[in-house]
């Protein structure tokens, strides 16, 4: 996964995974500075490898931020 946002100085974007079942499953590092096309990092050394070919959300939570793109896959 990979984000582009602009985030202020007081804030912040995390990234969490919701399974087919509404439960959290994993949850990004959080991103405190303006990235372009950053790698979103995980927690607890979790990969979005280890749903494919499941169904999953993405839930994204931002303060004084604006996210402009996310993309999954790729290199």
């Amino acid at each position: 996964l990979r984000v582009s946002a602009d985030v202020s100085q007081s804030g912040s974007l995390t990234v969490a995974v919701i399974d087919q079942n509404y439960q959290q499953v994993a949850e990004s590092e959080p991103i405190a500075t303006t990235v372009t096309d950053a790698i979103v990092r995980w927690k607890k050394g979790f990969s979005l490898d280890d749903l494919q070919g499941k169904s999953f959300l993405l839930r994204f939570h931002w303060q004084d931020s604006k996210i402009y793109s996310f993309t999954l896959g790729g290199d």
